[in-house]
């Protein structure tokens, strides 16, 4: 991702400004609902429910339209 990817994350950790979204949170937390289908068959995934976690808190704080490679900027800003 930082090859193709890092200069938008560089320019995004700087100015904290949005860029383009190619695949953005929201995507990423379509995707990892998927862990509920291996639940339900008996499976545990406890990195893909707790990855989810995170996303569903970056996407709450305003940041699920933006592209998921700017996720680092939201996690340096973040007040714990």
């Amino acid at each position: 991702v930082l090859k193709a990817r890092g200069a938008a994350v560089a320019k995004t950790l700087a100015t904290a400004e949005a860029g383009s979204a190619t695949f953005d949170c929201d995507s990423i937390r379509k995707d990892l609902r998927t862990w509920a289908e291996a639940h339900a068959r008996g499976f545990d995934l406890p990195l893909a429910e707790r990855t989810l976690a995170v996303y569903d808190e970056a996407s709450r704080a305003g940041w699920g339209g933006r592209d998921c490679t700017e996720l680092p900027a939201y996690w340096s800003a973040r007040k714990a």
